[in-house]
Formats: C-alpha cells, sequence, structure tokens
C-alpha cells in the first residue's frame, strides 16, 4: 500500500502519464512515467515501485536509440536457443544473474554482449561452439542441437569441424589482422571448412569482407 508522502494518507490514486518524454542522444524518446496522487492533500508524488518501472521504461527506451536487443528480444533468443537463464549466463558470461536482470530490463546489456547473442543467433555452428567452451556440460550442449536440421550427421560432422577451427584460432588477434591473413589461417588449418568458417568469423570480428 502506498502512502502519501506529505500527509502519510493511505488514499492515493496510481496514474500513468503516457505522453511522458525525454531526450536522449538527440532524440525524443516516449516513456510512459508512474506517479501517485494524494486525494486527501493533493500531494503528487513517485512511489519507490513506480521509479523502478519507469526506469526500466526509459532504458528500454534508450536501447532504440543504441539499436541494442530489447528485454523481450533477449528472452525470445533465449528460449530459440533452448536456454535457461542461468544456461546463458555460462555460455555468453555475464554473471550468474545476469540474464534475469536482462529479461526484466532492471539492467542494459554491453554493446559486446549484444554482438555476441546476435551472432550465437544467427550463426548455429557459433552458439554450439560457445556452448562446447562453457561450464555447460556435454550431454547438455549436444541436446541443444537434437531435434533440429543441425542434428542431422553430415551437418553435425560440420558443425564439430567448425569448432575445431574456432578453437584453433582462438588465440589469434583478429582485430589486428587483414581479412586475407585470417583466411590464410582458416586454410592452413583446415581448408574445407573455409567457406563454412567465413560467416562466424565475420560476424564475431566484424570482417565485411574477404580479400
Amino acid at each position: 500500500m502506498i502512502k502519501c508522502i506529505e500527509c502519510g494518507s493511505e488514499n492515493v490514486k496510481l496514474l500513468t502519464d503516457n505522453e511522458n518524454t525525454f531526450n536522449y542522444r538527440g532524440t525524443t524518446l516516449l516513456a510512459p512515467m508512474d506517479y501517485s496522487v494524494c486525494e486527501e492533500c493533493g500531494q503528487e508524488f513517485i512511489g519507490t515501485t513506480q521509479i523502478i518501472e519507469n526506469d526500466k521504461r526509459a532504458r528500454e527506451a534508450r536501447k532504440t536509440v543504441d539499436g541494442l536487443l530489447s528485454a523481450k528480444e533477449i528472452k525470445t533468443i533465449r528460449e530459440r536457443l533452448r536456454l535457461t537463464q542461468e544456461e546463458a549466463a555460462q555460455v555468453f558470461g555475464g554473471g550468474k544473474n545476469a540474464f534475469s536482470k536482462y529479461e526484466r530490463a532492471e539492467v542494459c546489456h554491453s554493446v559486446s554482449m549484444d554482438k555476441l547473442i546476435r551472432a550465437a543467433n544467427q550463426v548455429p555452428a557459433l552458439f554450439y561452439w560457445l556452448v562446447s567452451i562453457s561450464e555447460i556440460n556435454k550431454s547438455k550442449s549436444n541436446s541443444l542441437l537434437a531435434g533440429t536440421s543441425y542434428a542431422e550427421p553430415k551437418i553435425l560432422e560440420t558443425i564439430k569441424s567448425l569448432v575445431d577451427v574456432c578453437n584453433h584460432l582462438t588465440a589469434v588477434t583478429y582485430t589486428t589482422q587483414s581479412a586475407s591473413e585470417v583466411r590464410s589461417i582458416v586454410l592452413q588449418h583446415k581448408p574445407s571448412m573455409t567457406d563454412i568458417a567465413t560467416p562466424v568469423i565475420k560476424k564475431v570480428h566484424g570482417i565485411k569482407r574477404y580479400a
């Protein structure tokens, strides 16, 4: 029960300003704001719970400018990848309760986390590799592909080969190398995987094209 901060009355009306806006990086954003009005003394105020909800709405609005996934989108991707919130934290990092907070919009994830989640969602082989090097047990990692087109023997073998390539390249600092140098490394290690590895390396390291 919310009490008036001025007179202590419990006769408080909860309202929402659906036209509330604020400026962020030169853009005017809409973020509905909850507030309270005491019907005894007329005092307007924002309660603790309302502050938390208002902050969440503002946080989600800022994501639209920053180009980040919304809390709902992160949850959708996690469920599509068949991960619990705790497993997602093991695969992508961020701490044990990270995804619980991301999905409730309690905190905003980083740009690098955003890119990693998007890449794993778009490139199954990359996701499989991330699972394989995480703390998730082997039986769980294998089950994540079960029942999908990626579980077919030939495709699964290809994915595992790509995982091998990624493991081999882990120690290489891609950001300081040209596209042709990265391609050369893949060719030396496993020539047959070069074309398949291309989308993964492009997603993770931002290489737009191979020379």
